[in-house]
Parts: C-alpha cells; structure tokens; sequence
C-alpha cells in the first residue's frame, strides 16, 4: 500500500467526525452470501437462482440482487454454480487460483431462452470474477468443453482461470417449451465483454454477434459473427489473424475480426480479498502498454483494510452514504436497489465506489446517481444506474470540465450498466434522462459499459419514443478512453465526442426501434466526433439498425470529421430487420446496409492478391441461381472456384486449382492459389524465393524511395496499427494503390512504382 494513501484514509474518519473504524469483517446484508466449502451452496444459490434464471428470461426485471462470495479453498464434484440475473459470483482470494470448483459445470451461465431465436440475446446483468474452474461438461453433442458462460451484454468475466474451453454461446437441440419438437440451432446471443481471463483451451465465440476480449491469454479462438475485437489478448497457437468483411475461411459468413496489440493503459477493476479473518479491498495498480493476464505471473494490487470500507445496507440513503464518502472512506454497495434522492458525491482522490451482486441505484429527484469531482484516480465499477420519473441531465456525471487530471491517474469505470426503462409500464408511468453518462474531465478510461434506453420493459415493447432518452454517452475531456462500449437505442445521438485524443476499442450499437422518419431526416447518428476534434481513434465501431415501426433512413451509421475518417479502424453497419436503412458507414464512404444488403464493412483498400478470388468472383461462387460452390469448407481445406462464365452457368468447384480460370476462396495463402506446379496450403520449399508469379510474403525484396508528399497525397492510403502491424505501408502515386509489407509488399507488373509513405527503414528505400 502506498504511505500516503495509508495515511489519508486512516485519518480520515477522525477527521469527519466518524468515532470509530469500521467493523472488519463487516455486518454483511442477506442478500451478501460468504461460502466455504463445507457449506450447503448448491442450497444458496438455487435459491437465488430460482427466484433470477431459469427459461423465459425468469427474473430479467427481478427487484432481487445476490452476492455470492466464495472463501479459499476447492469446491468439488457436487458444487455447482448456475448464474442468473442480478447474481455475482467472485472468488475471495488474492489469485484467482485461491478458489477452485471442480465439478463438470462449475460456475456457468445458460442461455435464458431455449427457443434460439432469442437464445441469451435477454441474458444481460450478471457477472463472475476471481476463481478458476476445471469444468469438463461437454454441453452438446460435438461440442467443446468446459466453461458455459451463454450471455449478451452486461454480463462481464474477469480475472478467472479456465483450465479447458470457454464456450460463449449455446447450442440447443430442441425448441420451446416441447423438448422433443429438434429444431438443432445455435442460440443468438448479443456480447460480450471479458477481461483478465487465461483459458488452456479455445474461445469458442459461436453464435455470438459481437465480442471484445481485453488482457486474455487463449489457446486459440474463433470469430464472432460480425465483429470481434482484441486489444492486449494473446493466442498461444500464433498470431491472431485479423479479417475485414470477407471471410476466406467461411465465405457464407462474411465477418470481422481486429488483434490491435497491447492495452495502452489500464488498472484492472477492484475486487474484494479476505486473509486470516479480514477482509480488504484489492485495487490493481496501474499498468501501461501490457497484453495478457495481469496475475497468471505477478499481482500488484493495493490491499485496503475494510476498517476503511463503508459496507451499504438494503435500506441506506444517500445522505448515509455521502457521509461516509466525505469522511474519505471507500465504499461498497451491497446487492438492493437504492432510491436516492440525492447524488453520491465522490469528492476524494483514489476512493473508490464498487458495487456487489449488480447493486442498482435509481435516480428519484433528477439529480444524477453519481457525481465524481474534480479528482485524480476515483473508481465507479459494478454498478448499474436507472432512470426515474424525474428527468435527469445525466445519471453519472464525471466532473466539471476544465480539470486536466492526472495522465498517471487517470479515473476509471467499470462493469457500469445504465439502464432508461424496462422496469416500469410506461402507461402507468415514464422515467427519463437527457444523457446517460456525461464525462467532463480529462484522463478517463471506461472499461465495459452498456448504456441501454429499453426498448421492451414489464409491459411488453417499448413504443412511442416512451421512456425518452437523448444521448447514451457524451464525452467533453480529453484523453477520454473506452475498452467495451455499448449504446443502444437513444433518440438522438448515441455517442457525441467532443474531447480531443479520445480511444474507443470496440463499439456495439442499435438504431432505436420506434423512431419515426424524421429522425433521419434530423440527421442522427450512432457515433458522432464532433466537427473540431483533430485527435480521435477507433476499432470496431458498428452501428445496427433495427427501425421496426416507421421506414425510417439515416444517412450514416458514424459521423466525424473527414479528416479522422482513415483513424476508424473496421467500421461497418448492419440491417438487422424492420424498414429503412443505413445509406453509409461514416460520412458518405460504404454502402447501403439494408433488406438488400446487410452487413457492409469499410475496410481498407488493399491491392488484389494474385489467385484469391475477388469479392466479385465470390459473389457469382456462392449466389449462382444455377449453383453454388460449398460454403463450409473443413478445417485448413483449401477451396476453388471457377467464375469465367458468370452468372450464366454453374461455377466450377474444385479442391485444387484446374486451371488460370479458377480463384482459391478457402484457406487460401498467399501464393498457394497461383498457378504453382505444387498446390497446397504453404509454398514449395526450395532455392528460389518465389516459388510462382506471386512474391512470397514476408519483407519486400526491393528497394522502394520514401514518397514525397505530393506521391502519399495521391494515394490516401491507411494509416491504421492494425492493418499495417508495425510494418512498411507503400502508394502508387499512378493508381492510387496501397500495398502493406504485412502481405507481402507491392505485387505485381507495377511493383516498381510504389514508394514508401509510413514505417519506412533502410530495406526499403534507397
């Protein structure tokens, strides 16, 4: 523990006029459950669990909260762990090895519909942290095995070691409420965010439509259906092969894949410890430019006695509590709903607000749940936030604006989920707020936030524009980071960024479902960086439309300056029903995602490789009216196709290449699929480094001058980490080309009039 923190907080309860420590262990409220192994916990949690999970979405607007809190020691064979709504489970040791469950599911988390066309897209608002399962159930026939953890959004892992698989989705042989009626799908599901995790096994992502993991460890992993983005994560088989809009491995499930590098800064969220009859509060320490785990080999965390941790009871007001936050004591809110009529004011450097078992506070005055101060390294985390009959201009406000803060100290929020709705009929009354979360100062990092304005509640669907809402997030600081954000369906502009050096890694959105015509006609967007900002990077950002009661169209899914437009790593929109459409991605660059056309990525323009068919070529491969070439190919099965005749007749498809006519569209490398006297999945070993007519990938064998800038302005090409990969980035100055040392370089009869625009070392000028 740092000395003057020590100091601070020792003093302050004397200082504030609090006479004496607070108790340690704690007076925990029953709805906090400390378990040990020799305790009866399958009778704890399915008691819990039959009140928050089962199918039909059981207890999805439940008022109950739980807390289960597990003690050292190994859980066996008969302890298993079922995780429904508004339930926490968390390991109570300094590693996540301290607490072990040993039985064949463990700790885990079903889908909360069988029938799969909802699946877990409603399994939001659990969590499970700090402990390590050797779960070994294999959940359908064929499938991996493990750790079953089926969930959307708010529904976060962290810090858990997963000795198998993790399969994040569910598939299900039958469905409804008839298990013989098989209708074998997998279910759909709507993640994800998990942080901290080291698995020996795969990720298997499945059904799952997005997905962002940061700081994991993995054997190896799979795609997400649209999106999936990895910041800091490391696969232990090889790199991670990023992907943009054309899946060569499954051509019928065109998808997005990001590996972006290390996590530029981070402090892992709080949790809670307990050691030789006490308990204290772990924060993590701060953590620059790191991948992987940050405890698989060393922990640096700052251990808090709980003497200085104000624990809540169910029937706390804000008055109790703000007395305590100003005493300077941290505070950690146990598992209840808390109406409040007044905002928590966190008022001190380095205090912390951590919630347990989705710990709820309502917004009853207008006035927002949270305010934050002025103030270096405060911590919001595990928390969700709820709008009430009053309107509030914001229900967490950070700041007041003009305070720089401290880049070393910078403030986080965790695990923080904010809902508008859902809870209540809005014909027996509406709840509402301006904004959901509003960050004024400078230097704060968001770590796995949903900010949801409902759009179905206790009633039924949400129509009318009821329960209004403007904006989900706005950002006025600078140097604003997000890991993990989703917004979903607000009536004006979701995200507005008008912050300079703001960092979103990866970004879920929906369109609101019962907005008439005119709000696209008003011009509204999902992600919108405001005309003056200079500074601002993102990865994975989507934008989904689902207009269900009006045919409404909006011009773009995102919305920034032109200049910024090449710094949107992987953006792209998808149609996921209803009318209208999304006429661009950003600005007025991608086409139309609608009934006709989908799922459309903007991804950066990279020369064609020789061999690989073309985007053009695939389309006539698999939407032939005459037929179409297998779409699902085996593991590591190299496919072609013949395409020459067009639409007119059925295109060959073959498992080698027959002749120049036919494209590789299946595990292709990059030279493989060119005429070569040995196809196959690698190039023919042998003397000369260029086994056919295309280079072999791999450091680019001429040298190439570093353009002018007159040469890089005629071409525009990315600048983007995640595409270049640290390598050379070359123009052609005649045709506008981009080539990319990271895929071998410029090919072709023009090879020789690329030059070099960025990351640029002697090999490669002269």
């Amino acid at each position: 523990m740092r000395a003057h923190s020590f100091l601070a907080l020792a003093m302050a309860p004397f200082a504030f006029g609090l006479a004496t420590d607070q108790p340690n262990p704690p007076k925990w409220p029953d709805s906090v459950k400390v378990l040990s192994p020799s305790d009866d916990v399958n009778a704890a949690v399915n008691a819990a669990y039959a009140i928050n999970g089962g199918d039909k979405d059981n207890g999805q607007f439940s008022e109950k909260r739980f807390a289960f809190l597990f003690k050292q020691g190994t859980y066996g064979k008969d302890i298993e762990v079922p995780v429904g709504y508004y339930t926490q489970v968390a390991g109570l040791g300094s590693s996540p090895t301290d607490v072990k469950f040993t039985s064949e599911k463990g700790v885990y988390c079903v889908q909360g519909t069988r029938w799969y066309e909802i699946g877990a897209l409603n399994t939001f608002w659990r969590a499970a942290e700090n402990f390590q399962t050797a779960a070994t159930q294999q959940w359908w026939d064929g499938g991996n095995a493990g750790m079953l953890w089926a969930a959307s959004q708010a529904s976060p892992l962290r810090r858990i070691a997963v000795d198998n698989d993790l399969m994040l989705f569910q598939y299900i042989k039958a469905c409804g409420d008839d298990p013989n009626w098989p209708c074998p799908a997998a279910g759909y599901a709507s993640g994800g965010f998990i942080a901290d995790l080291k698995i020996g096994g795969t990720i298997a992502f499945g059904s799952q439509q997005q997905y962002f993991t940061r700081n994991c460890e993995f054997d190896t992993a799979g795609a997400a259906a649209w999106n999936l983005v990895h910041l800091g994560s490391v696969q232990k088989s090889g790199d991670i092969q990023t992907q943009c809009g054309t899946n060569l491995l499954i051509p019928s499930l065109p998808s997005q894949v990001l590996s972006v590098g290390n996590t530029p800064i981070i402090r892992e969220k709080p949790f809670v410890t307990f050691d030789s009859g006490k308990y204290y509060l772990s924060v993590p320490n701060l953590r620059t430019n790191t991948s992987g785990t940050s405890w698989a080999t060393s922990d640096d965390v700052e251990r808090r006695d709980f003497k200085n941790v104000y624990v809540t009871q169910p029937d706390d007001t804000a008055d109790i509590i703000n007395k305590h936050l100003a005493a300077g004591l941290d505070i950690l809110i146990s598992p209840a709903i808390y109406e409040l009529k007044d905002s928590l004011k966190l008022q001190k450097d380095n205090q912390v607000i951590l919630g347990l078992g989705l710990a709820t506070l309502v917004s009853t005055t207008g006035k927002p749940c949270i305010e934050v101060s002025n103030v270096n390294g405060a911590i919001v985390a595990g928390l969700m936030l709820g709008a009430g009959k009053v309107n509030s201009p914001s229900l967490l406000k950070w700041g007041r604006g003009n305070f720089k803060g401290d880049t070393k100290n910078p403030g986080f929020i965790h695990d923080l989920f904010v809902r508008v709705g859902g809870t209540n009929d809005p014909q027996e009354f509406q709840v509402e707020a301006e904004v959901m979360v509003d960050i004024r100062n400078d230097n704060v990092v968001g770590d796995n936030l949903w900010l949801w304005r409902a759009d179905h509640d206790i009633s039924g669907l949400v129509k009318n524009e009821d329960n209004p809402c403007d904006t989900a997030l706005n950002v006025a600081g600078n140097n604003v980071t997000m890991y993990g954000l989703f917004a979903e369906h607000t009536l004006k502009d979701m995200v507005i960024w008008s912050g300079e050096g703001g960092r979103t890694y990866f970004y879920q959105s929906e369109f609101p479902y019962d907005v008439h015509e005119d709000y696209g006609e008003k011009g509204f967007a999902s992600y919108v960086v405001n005309a003056s900002v200079e500074d601002h990077d993102t990865w994975g950002v989507g934008a989904y439309s689902y207009f269900r009661d009006y045919n409404t169209t909006v011009l773009s899914g995102i919305k920034s300056p032109e200049t910024l437009v090449g710094r949107f790593a992987g953006p792209f929109t998808k149609f996921l029903n209803g009318n209208g459409a999304i006429e661009h991605i950003i600005n007025e660059h991608g086409a139309t995602a609608s009934v006709d056309s989908n799922l459309e990525y903007l991804c950066p323009q990279k020369p064609p490789v020789a061999g690989v068919c073309t985007p053009e070529q695939l389309s006539i491969c698999f939407q032939n009216e005459h037929g179409a070439c297998p779409r699902q190919p085996a593991e590591g099965q190299q496919l072609f196709c013949d395409p020459s005749k067009g639409m007119s007749s059925p295109p060959g498809c073959a498992d080698t290449k027959v002749n120049d006519n036919y494209c590789c569209y299946s595990y292709c490398t990059t030279d493989a699929p060119t005429p070569s006297p040995t196809p196959g999945p690698s190039p023919t070993p042998g003397p000369s480094p260029t086994p056919g007519p295309s280079p072999t990938p791999g450091p680019t064998p001429a040298f190439y001058h570093k353009c002018s800038d007159s040469e890089e302005s005629k071409c525009n090409c990315p600048t983007i980490p995640s595409i270049l990969k640290g390598k050379a980035g070359f123009c052609n100055p005649n045709t506008g080309g981009c080539a990319f040392a990271a895929d071998g370089g410029p090919q072709g009869a023009d090879k020789d009039d690329y030059c070099c625009y960025i990351n640029c070392v002697s090999s490669f000028e002269n």
